[in-house]
């Protein structure tokens, strides 16, 4: 029943309601009968088939065809508002029935976001976490702040060691990068491909826009422009969860397009 009253399917449900309007409709006819045979044994009642029927007066001042429509209507009525309610509480029924089976973890539920497809969810952490380590170099830049602590969170090991080393040179020099680079990360390889823990990024990035200048008198510390180079990355899943950036290598300028 629930599955007709409430199932997905239009045809269904209306083929349910018209089940229940003839069942209605019959069961009237059946009560529409055995009230006049009751009240007037004598007359043959046809369902559906309106007769005449002549007064016969009954005890008090009440008019039997009156007295008749009255119960009859009273009767239809009754029958009427069972019938809805029988409805109502079916409906409500399936509705708790369909509440239980969803509480009770039997209705399986799409998967959230953060337990999505593991090798889609590796690959946007990975691409974020290179995203986020160039960022963070960017702002370390500035100052040459070697020691920010921003570069942490987003590289480990050799990529650490390779940025905080970059910045210390360019302090020692008297050197800051003004600009950020426009990355292009795409992620090459992931390993394993099931549930990787492991993600290789290539990119093109544009270093147009970062350039170092002196630190003492705003000038650009050298004639070379910036450009387009290849910057090969290794992102890797940490015991925390986290990801992060474990070694990357800029080559030279003009080796991508």
């Amino acid at each position: 029943m629930c599955l007709l009253l409430k199932g997905d399917n239009p045809v269904t449900a209306y083929e349910a309601l018209r089940v229940l309007h003839r069942a209605t409709t019959i069961f009237m006819s059946t009560v529409e009968v055995a009230l006049a045979d009751y009240l007037r044994p004598d007359i043959s009642v046809t369902p559906g088939v309106p007769v005449e029927v002549a007064p016969r007066p009954l005890e008090g001042h009440l008019d039997t065809t009156s007295h008749v429509s009255r119960l009859e209507a009273t009767m239809k009525r009754a029958v009427s508002l069972l019938i809805l309610g029988g409805v109502v509480s079916a409906l409500t029924a399936c509705d708790q029935r369909a509440a239980d089976r969803a509480n009770d973890g039997s209705v399986p539920r799409p998967p959230s976001s953060s337990t999505g497809i593991p090798a889609v969810v590796a690959r946007d952490h990975a691409v974020s976490a290179y995203r986020e380590m160039w960022s963070a170099f960017a702002t370390a830049g500035k100052t040459s702040d070697w020691q920010s602590p921003a570069l942490g969170q987003h590289a480990t090991g050799i990529a650490l060691d390779k940025l905080t080393r970059s910045l210390r040179a360019d302090q020692d020099k008297g050197l800051v990068t003004k600009g950020s680079p426009t990355l292009s990360p795409q992620v090459s390889a992931v390993d394993p491909a099931s549930d990787p823990l492991k993600v290789t990024i290539t990119d093109c990035g544009d270093s147009t826009n970062a350039l170092k200048y002196r630190k003492d008198n705003g000038q650009l510390a050298n004639d070379v422009p910036g450009g387009r180079r290849l910057i090969n990355a290794i992102v890797e899943k940490q015991a925390d969860g986290k990801w992060k950036v474990t070694d990357f290598g800029v080559h030279d300028l003009g080796t991508c397009k």
